[in-house]
């Protein structure tokens, strides 16, 4: 496992993102895994593995994953990441570089959770509007109640 200097500030807001970050050197080592990256990726936070573990797929293209990093800063890739059980998933994928302390990063998110969560927040948001409609129908039929006996 590489050693980063990494401040203790950017550790912490690292681990607060919910993202998978991973930070590697000049040959792909990684030498820092977010406790989401960590959670996700079933690593040991005391033994990461290599960038070409996690984006096997990768090995094809000519660049290094450093290389890649310096050349797609701001891009979004649809990558397929593994665990350490082999078992991949889709995830929106973003590569960045420190030119000045030498280390590259990847900023990762599982596309199914975003998917699971957008599902539960369409659910919340039917049973939100049920609930409205039956309080608009409720309020209705008192409203009417009320005034039946009053105009009679």
């Amino acid at each position: 496992m590489g050693q980063c200097i990494l401040d203790d500030n950017l550790v912490h807001f690292f681990d607060t993102t919910g993202r998978i970050i991973l930070v590697f050197d000049s040959d792909g080592s990684i030498c820092y895994a977010n406790s989401t990256a960590i959670d996700e990726l079933g690593i040991s936070d005391d033994s990461y593995p290599h960038m070409e573990t996690i984006i096997p797929s990768y090995q094809e293209q000519e660049l290094s994953f450093y290389d890649l990093a310096m050349h797609s800063f701001g891009k979004n890739y649809e990558m397929n990441l593994y665990r350490s059980n082999r078992v991949c998933f889709p995830a929106n994928v973003r590569f960045g570089v420190w030119e000045d302390i030498g280390y590259a990063f990847c900023i990762a998110e599982n596309v199914k959770v975003l998917e699971e969560v957008r599902h539960e927040l369409s659910k919340v948001e039917n049973e939100t509007k049920e609930l409205r409609d039956v309080r608009n129908s409720f309020v209705a039929n008192v409203t009417h109640e009320l005034r039946t006996p009053v105009n009679g």
